[in-house]
C-alpha cells in the first residue's frame, strides 16, 4: 500500500522526499497522538525506520516506514498503523 498525502500542494513532491524530511512530524495512529519524529534510519540509502518519542524522557519506538498510512507536510503530520516495538536509543 502506498503512502498517501493528504495535501494537494505538497503533492507535488513524493512520499519519499517527505519522509527525508520528517524529523520533528507528529505521528499519530488510529488510537490517537504517538509522538514526535526525532530520528530517520536509513536502510541501502532510504528511509526504514523513523525512531519516534512519545513524550520528553520516554523510550523511543521504532516506526518502520512501511507503517506509514498517511502524511501531511502542510501541518507535519504522519499517520501510521500499529504494531510498533520500542527501541533502545
Amino acid at each position: 500500500m502506498g503512502i498517501g498525502i493528504l495535501e494537494p500542494e505538497a503533492a507535488l513532491w513524493s512520499a519519499d522526499y517527505w519522509l527525508r524530511r520528517c524529523v520533528g512530524f507528529l505521528v499519530d495512529t488510529a488510537d490517537g497522538h504517538l509522538g514526535i519524529v526525532e530520528q530517520i534510519v536509513k536502510g541501502e540509502g532510504e528511509p526504514a525506520v523513523l525512531r519516534v518519542r512519545p513524550r520528553p524522557g520516554g523510550q523511543l519506538v521504532a516506526v518502520p516506514v512501511a507503517a506509514v498510512r498517511a502524511l501531511d507536510p502542510e501541518s507535519e503530520r504522519l499517520m501510521v498503523v500499529l504494531p510498533l516495538r520500542a527501541v533502545d536509543p
